[in-house]
């Protein structure tokens, strides 16, 4: 039958593609289409690449013992549980894609490297996954994004939780802590809505990047004697050595209380060596009150502090200088930039790896 130049048909035997089960997620087929006809004088051949998704959807309640692998794209399309007991091990480079809304509760074991992190994220058209609520386990070179506030959202733990070297980043909420949970070398970022409450329990932040948060109370609340000096019944020193600066509102913020206590917070770098400039980000005893925190009896007693951050932390910027003048402490010395040379200094808190290329945005 005659086709105009503008008609569509459709094949009454199309061209059906398999791919083996065994490809991997991500690998990308190169095909060449060639279409002929006896009448015709030339064979059209047309270039095209398919992109293999080797995807599992994960849903319901997961009996067992699993393990979940880097060759494998998971979307969980429901909440996810696991019963009490079972663990659920994840495998380095592997990439969970959360649909919105949906909550993740079990005992997850998941241990990346540092070239192949593990990532929870949402859905690629996605705005939002709900909580991961994990009873113990490990979050090892994690990559932890874009949940959205549940009733506390973010992690949730009620038994020990080790996470390190990770970095826990999401537009709402963040960890529910309200029980033991242990961080150490991570970096905590672009956080809206609540911080971390040990009030109810005990908390190890050590050598974590705490920046660029904009939380309701402070980041780290309820911060007392009892939550600094014991994790687990054991008697180590439990916040040191972190960064924690250009947070909106406050960094760390006292808990509600009329027992007047003195905490001593060491080795923490705060973003400036100015005590007026780091108290306008701590809640204590000497803020002023108002009708939105509770009045409190605890001062944070800063002698202690360092004069830049910790080099056991994951590298981040801690000072830029313009014309010799510290940007931040400095500020107001600094005259205005026009046309000419200047110089600018950025300091890193550790030695900056030569072998790769730095990148600069404009």
């Amino acid at each position: 039958i005659p086709l105009s130049s503008y008609a569509k048909a459709k094949s009454f035997n199309p061209i059906e593609v398999v791919v083996d089960s065994g490809v991997v997620d991500g690998r990308h087929i190169s095909l060449t289409l060639c279409a002929a006809a006896p009448n015709a004088p030339d064979t059209l051949r047309h270039n095209f690449v398919l992109e293999v998704t080797n995807g599992v959807k994960l849903h319901g309640v997961l009996v067992g013992n699993h393990t979940l692998y880097p060759n494998v794209q998971y979307i969980v399309t429901g909440n996810l549980a696991m019963q009490s007991g079972d663990t659920l091990f994840i495998k380095p480079g592997t990439t969970l894609k959360i649909e919105d809304d949906y909550n993740i509760n079990a005992t997850i074991i998941a241990i990346g490297k540092p070239d192949s992190m593990i990532t929870f994220t949402k859905t690629d058209l996605g705005y939002g996954w709900g909580e991961l609520t994990s009873y113990g386990g490990v979050f090892d070179y994690c990559r932890i994004e874009y949940w959205k506030h549940l009733d506390g959202g973010g992690i949730q733990t009620d038994r020990q939780l080790e996470v390190r070297n990770s970095i826990i980043k999401s537009p709402n909420s963040l960890m529910g802590s309200y029980n033991d949970v242990y961080a150490i070398q991570s970096t905590f970022t672009s956080i809206i809505f609540d911080g971390i409450f040990c009030s109810g329990g005990s908390a190890l932040f050590n050598y974590c990047n705490i920046v660029g948060n904009n939380v309701g109370n402070g980041f780290i609340n309820g911060l007392r004697g009892a939550n600094l000096h014991t994790l687990y019944s054991l008697d180590i020193r439990t916040f040191l050595g972190n960064n924690i600066f250009g947070n909106d509102r406050y960094n760390i913020h006292a808990d509600g209380t009329s027992t007047v206590e003195v905490v001593t917070l060491d080795t923490n770098y705060y973003g400036t060596l100015n005590e007026n400039i780091i108290r306008q980000h701590i809640y204590d005893i000497t803020s002023p009150t108002n009708s939105y925190y509770d009045p409190t009896s605890v001062f944070y007693d800063l002698s202690k502090r360092a004069s830049r951050p910790s080099a056991l932390a994951h590298g981040i910027v801690w000072k830029v200088e313009v014309n010799g003048y510290d940007a931040q402490d400095e500020f107001d010395s600094i005259i205005p930039l026009g046309v000419g040379t200047h110089e600018f200094k950025v300091y890193f808190n550790r030695a900056m790896d030569t072998s790769v290329t730095p990148m600069l945005a404009m």
